[in-house]
């Protein structure tokens, strides 16, 4: 199968490094052992939707996976709406903090064909996989899809971990020299001199329950173990 991992235009104007669709795709990799996987990041290309229709058409994906925040839902909704009148056979699958907060508003609009809920590798993988052989999705968990006519949410994946289990994010998809041309770098910082900079999660999920607060990686604290991080580290530089 062909997979398309794809990130929305956003009012956020940081040039930040897709991480999720970076994990997600090194992670379909591993499992796989397949490279036919593109990611466009039109966070940075910033391509208006005929154009950015045209790239999806030319890779002629099997899947479209689309990790969107809540602030993006609109420009998602659009996008996804011309995706699938100009590409009808490509499968479109929602990822992110948006589709798992609020599955219920994003599986109103019937361009969109799963939802993938929480941490999305192993989800995401189970979900592939299952489209490949045309297998029953009520057993697929972490997804949202529709079974005639009514959206069913199934409940969420069980979290990874250990996190040493993960790959480190595929980074040789983006080009990652693209990420060090905002005034700023990837930082915030305005002080900050060094603009090659490149974020590392060195954990995932938190130990509190605020009740406004997303859950896309889970209420539970994990690590990876300071030898992940310190070769994560040395392959960065």
């Amino acid at each position: 199968m062909k997979i398309l991992l794809l990130r929305p235009k956003s009012m956020i104007a940081i040039k930040s490094i897709p991480l999720g669709v970076s994990y997600v795709s090194a992670y379909i990799k591993q499992k796989t052992e397949t490279d036919d996987i593109k990611i466009i990041d039109n966070r940075v290309k910033q391509l208006p939707h005929h154009k950015l229709v045209k790239e999806v058409k030319a890779f002629k994906p099997d899947i479209i996976g689309i990790s969107t925040m809540t602030i993006e839902c609109k420009e998602t909704h659009d996008l996804v709406k011309e995706i699938k009148k100009n590409y009808p056979d490509g499968v479109i699958v929602l990822g992110g903090n948006y589709p798992t907060t609020s599955p219920d508003w994003a599986m109103e609009d019937e361009n969109i064909d799963f939802i993938v809920k929480g941490e999305g590798e192993r989800t995401f993988l189970d979900l592939i996989n299952r489209l490949e052989k045309n297998s029953d999705m009520s057993s697929a968990a972490g997804i949202s899809y529709r079974e005639n006519g009514r959206v069913i949410h199934n409940p969420l994946m069980s979290l990874i971990d250990p996190l040493d289990d993960l790959p480190f994010p595929d980074l040789d998809s983006l080009n990652i020299e693209q990420y060090f041309s905002h005034i700023y770098g990837y930082s915030h910082n305005v002080l900050q001199k060094e603009k090659r900079a490149i974020p590392i999660l060195t954990s995932r999920g938190c130990p509190y329950q605020c009740i406004y607060c997303h859950n896309t990686l889970g209420k539970i604290y994990r690590t990876h173990s300071p030898e992940y991080i310190i070769h994560y580290i040395d392959t960065l530089v």
